[in-house]
């Protein structure tokens, strides 16, 4: 989740960035659970989880990171990546056991919601036939947009092991149990689901850890990191100055105008003039004359 290919380049900025984590959970930002905040396994899903996917990102359910343009979970966003430390530890709604490889539909406690924005930090055990599953549910109440949604699940490779538990992430819908995303790599400890547009609605967040030959152990520590959010780009006219404004957490938009929308559409980013003020960005216009189209693009 770093800029740059090469690790002398890369490497400064995740150090200083889980730093900076690291300070954040030491002096109480992500909440009570300092130890659970400082884990590395933490730092690292919150690391990964607020990074900015380029233009050219690709993924796969089997390989849930870039490696085809070496951008893993995207470009290292510190700013994004504190501010779902600080929504704190949201932790899991319940959890059930199915036998291996059966399905594993949302339970049924699903009127109890979590956050939609959080990290967790915890331990799941699987019995020697079944697996276990961790739930998180959602609720995305009705609005104007669809949702982003980003999570990442991350666990411990010892050193020099040549096999490790095998721990997958899902997505559900609890209306109809439909799955809408799966990330369910083998060769590595992290898992990872991003959907750029996820409609309004009621959802189970899950983390399954394998049993039989998946299985080294019973038992396995997590962190896993979430965020789902609309953001709204805003309007205002006041004696002839227009007033564009877009809140400053989720990071990593730019505002764009274009003068028409009839094709082909030539969209301009804004570079100058864009001002912080009250955790929003905020462009003020003088006076615009004839038609301007603005747009958020991430």
């Amino acid at each position: 989740c770093a800029p740059g290919q090469e690790t002398s380049f890369s490497a400064p900025y995740v150090s200083g960035g889980a730093t900076i984590l690291l300070q954040a959970a030491a002096r109480g930002d992500a909440g009570t659970n300092v130890a659970g905040a400082s884990d590395i396994r933490t730092v690292k899903a919150l690391l990964m989880n607020g990074a900015v996917k380029p233009s050219n990102w690709t993924h796969t359910a089997s390989m849930p990171v870039d490696a085809t343009h070496g951008t893993g979970a995207g470009v290292l966003n510190i700013f994004n990546s504190y501010k779902q430390m600080t929504f704190g530890q949201r932790r899991l709604i319940e959890t059930t056991t199915v036998g291996t490889g059966a399905a594993h539909p949302p339970g049924s406690n699903q009127g109890n919601e979590s956050s939609m924005v959080g990290w967790d930090f915890s331990t799941i055990t699987t019995l020697p036939v079944q697996d276990s599953v961790a739930h998180y549910y959602f609720n995305l109440p009705a609005t104007d947009g669809t949702y982003t949604l980003t999570a990442t699940l991350v666990w411990n490779r010892p050193l020099s092991s040549t096999s490790i538990n095998d721990l997958d992430l899902f997505l559900y819908r609890t209306s109809d149990g439909a799955q809408i995303a799966l990330s369910t790599s083998r060769v590595d400890n992290v898992e990872h689901i991003y959907i750029p547009s996820l409609p309004a609605g009621r959802y189970d967040l899950q983390v399954l850890k394998n049993s039989g030959t998946k299985s080294i152990s019973n038992t396995e520590t997590y962190a896993l990191a979430f965020e789902s959010f609309v953001i709204p780009l805003s309007i205002s006219n006041q004696s002839g100055t227009v007033g564009i404004t877009w809140p400053l957490y989720p990071n990593g938009f730019t505002l764009e105008s274009t003068p028409s929308l009839s094709p082909p559409i030539a969209w301009t980013p804004i570079t100058s003039g864009v001002v912080i003020s009250n955790n929003s960005y905020r462009l003020s216009v003088n006076s615009p004359s004839g038609m301007s189209y603005y747009r958020l693009r991430r």
